[in-house]
């Protein structure tokens, strides 16, 4: 059921749209959790370990891929708040062209060039294979992924969090089957686990799919929609490609971290693997309110109500501060039993692992204002403030990597630093980009006439008619 975000008390819907979005996150998280634990205890340590090589990859890949699915769900947050059902049609018809040119691109690249970016990081011997057969995987079916990603994505930014997370959660319980029956019964290792979340992912594009078509009149495009829009395609590049580059500059740096942790060896390999799976867990909830407030702004913005994201992102700050604070004393506390879970009782593992949860109990809940401040600037249309954070996250990362990759503490430290980086930067960013939209923007007219069938089809054609 789509909901308009641009009418009622802000707080009230952002926490309500924000529980929603995390149960579907966690849920979304469970693929991987799965399959790290199950990795983890019926192949062994090193399994564990060279899926979690793999995740700093993975995120730069396909990261960037379900980035610019975002990016065109904010397209369509601010085309359905600005009411105007003939451009949505449109712009659906041409997400479907500018999503299978983008992933046909991504399999490609990423297929072939696996290996080396493997040998780049540095990855250690004893885990390579394992690596690049989860790798060669996810990567293969990562169009399932893409899909899944673009269409909950149109559903949330029409206001709709139910279905995408009812589909998640049936998904969810497949890739438990799917995990235990090709890793434990048939005995496909780690490619077994990549195969459970591939499929489960294409299970979730074909559902969204079906409830779409079935429910959604106002996205069923005709044929008159279906051909190639240039301005609409530009314009969902425009957003959508800044938005996947922004998670890919980040990744980048989890990229270099990665290589500078492989150095040190498969113990420390699953010491962070296993840590960071701990710290995601929080980072969830903090993320589950900073996506919402990416498809709060952009509604929005489409109604040319920017009091009500000034309020938004107030609102959000203090619900992100709350939980980035509760979480680091739950870390600092409960983190070494919460790892356990994972690696079960190995102490030289657990004593590194202790030690990075240290730090990032500490500083986690600064990561609570990044995820607001820069999905909000997406959400409003300005890409670039967000690109530039991510380049800040990039160099403090890079310089851990480079100069430091023999102190530990400094490699504990290097997201930490990146996240106060991006902080600083992306206050700012909100600050200017609504003191320009409260000068500029205005509510949509929706006294205009209906517009002739030659500038329908100049429209469509990503023209502009003279007079």
């Amino acid at each position: 059921m789509v909901k308009d975000l641009s009418k009622g008390r802000p707080f009230t819907l952002i926490l309500q749209f924000s529980l929603s979005f995390l149960v579907g996150n966690i849920c979304q998280y469970l693929y991987n959790i799965v399959d790290m634990l199950i990795v983890g205890r019926y192949i062994g340590p090193d399994a564990l370990a060279a899926v979690g090589a793999t995740g700093s990859i993975t995120f730069l890949i396909i990261g960037f891929a379900n980035g610019a699915a975002s990016g065109f769900g904010v397209v369509v947050g601010q085309i359905f708040g600005a009411g105007d059902e003939r451009k949505l049609k449109n712009c659906m018809a041409n997400i479907i062209w500018t999503a299978a040119g983008l992933i046909a691109v991504i399999t490609l690249f990423s297929c072939i060039f696996t290996s080396d970016i493997l040998r780049l990081m540095d990855t250690p011997s004893d885990i390579f294979s394992m690596s690049y057969d989860y790798l060669i995987v996810m990567f293969g079916g990562m169009i399932f992924t893409m899909f899944y990603n673009v269409l909950s994505a149109i559903l949330r930014a029409l206001g709709d969090t139910k279905t995408p997370l009812v589909v998640l959660a049936i998904a969810a319980a497949l890739n438990v089957a799917f995990d235990l029956l090709f890793v434990v019964v048939f005995g496909m290792g780690v490619s077994g686990a990549a195969y459970a979340t591939i499929l489960a992912q294409f299970i979730s594009a074909f559902l969204c799919l079906i409830y779409m078509i079935r429910r959604l009149p106002l996205l069923r495009f005709g044929a008159q929609d279906a051909s190639p829009n240039a301005g609409m395609i530009g314009r969902l590049l425009a957003v959508g490609a800044p938005m996947g580059l922004q998670f890919s500059i980040t990744a980048i740096g989890s990229v270099m971290l990665q290589a500078a942790v492989n150095g040190h060896g498969t113990n420390l390999v699953a010491a962070i693997t296993t840590g960071d799976k701990v710290a995601n867990i929080f980072w969830l909830i903090m993320d589950s309110v900073g996506a919402t407030m990416a498809f709060f702004c952009a509604q929005n913005l489409g109604a040319g109500r920017i009091d009500r994201v000034r309020q938004g992102i107030r609102d959000a700050f203090l619900i992100n501060m709350a939980v980035g604070l509760l979480s680091g004393s739950i870390i600092l506390l409960l983190g070494r039993e919460m790892a356990m879970l994972f690696l079960g009782n190995i102490p030289e593992i657990l004593a590194l692992c202790d030690d990075y949860l240290f730090i990032k109990g500490i500083f986690i809940f600064t990561l609570g204002p990044l995820t607001v401040w820069r999905n909000s600037v997406q959400g409003l249309g300005y890409s670039a403030p967000a690109m530039t954070a991510g380049l800040m996250e990039l160099l403090a990362r890079g310089i851990s990597a480079f100069f430091f990759a023999d102190n530990l503490t400094v490699l504990y430290l290097a997201s930490p630093l990146a996240w106060i980086a991006a902080d600083f930067f992306l206050v700012i960013a909100c600050y200017v980009a609504i003191h320009h939209l409260q000068k500029t923007c205005r509510p949509p007219d929706h006294t205009t006439p209906a517009p002739s069938e030659q500038e329908i089809a100049a429209d469509r054609a990503g023209l502009s008619l003279p007079g």
